[in-house]
C-alpha cells in the first residue's frame, strides 16, 4: 500500500488570525474523494485548492504546552483546558 499526504498551506481568514498566519487546506470528505482521484484534472486542482473549508467548519480550544513535544502522545494532549 502507498499512502501519500500533502501539506497545502494558504494565508489565514481573519477569524483565524490569532492561531497562526497560516493554515492548511482542508478538504471536506467528498472534496478529498475528488483530490486524490487519478483523473483529476488541472483545473479542478486548483478549484478544490482555492475553495477549503474556512473557520465556520472548525471548533478550537486552548490545549497543554505539552503539545508541542513529540514525545507526548495520549490523547488527552487534545483535552481543553484553561489558560
Amino acid at each position: 500500500m502507498v499512502l501519500n499526504l500533502l501539506v497545502r498551506d494558504r494565508r489565514v481568514s481573519s477569524a483565524l488570525r490569532e492561531v497562526h498566519d497560516r493554515k492548511p487546506v482542508v478538504l471536506s470528505p467528498e472534496a478529498g474523494r475528488r483530490w486524490i482521484s487519478k483523473d483529476l484534472a488541472t483545473d479542478e486542482i486548483t478549484e478544490l485548492a482555492q475553495a477549503p473549508l474556512n473557520a465556520e467548519h472548525f471548533a478550537w480550544h486552548t490545549v497543554s504546552a505539552r503539545v508541542n513535544n513529540p514525545r507526548n502522545d495520549e490523547p488527552e494532549l487534545l483535552d481543553a483546558v484553561t489558560p
